[in-house]
């Protein structure tokens, strides 16, 4: 992951601050699922975002993992911009893994993804 937002900054010129803290280990689906989730997310925010900071919080308890993403960008009304596969493929990812998917973002607003997925994952 911090390869992932090195590379975020270098490329795009966007300063991303991070909060990761995971007190367990995670399987090898959810570490490749939040990995995923969250190039996915900086794709977006370099192509569509226009913003100028973003932040990703990383943290987990006993049952679950909670991964979020910030931008400062110029957000949208996501009613009349659902169109693209990023946001539609991220939301199909989540809810294959039981997970929670959350979107918060306006016109001039920014943009948060807010995830929650098990740890545990049921067969």
């Amino acid at each position: 992951m911090a390869t992932l937002l090195q590379e975020f900054r270098q490329c795009t010129g966007i300063p991303i601050t991070s909060s990761i803290h995971l007190t367990t280990s995670l399987s090898p689906q959810v570490t490749r699922t939040l990995f995923r989730l969250t190039q996915e997310a900086l794709t977006n925010i370099c192509k569509h975002a226009q913003a100028t900071t973003a932040h990703l919080e990383l943290t987990a308890d006993l049952d679950k993992v909670y991964l979020a993403i910030a931008d400062n960008g110029q957000g949208f009304s996501y009613h009349q911009n659902a169109s693209g596969y990023g946001l539609q493929g991220m939301e199909e990812r989540v809810a294959a893994m039981n997970g929670d998917f959350h979107l918060e973002t306006a016109p001039g607003q920014g943009c948060q993804i807010t995830v929650t997925l098990p740890l545990q994952l049921s067969r």
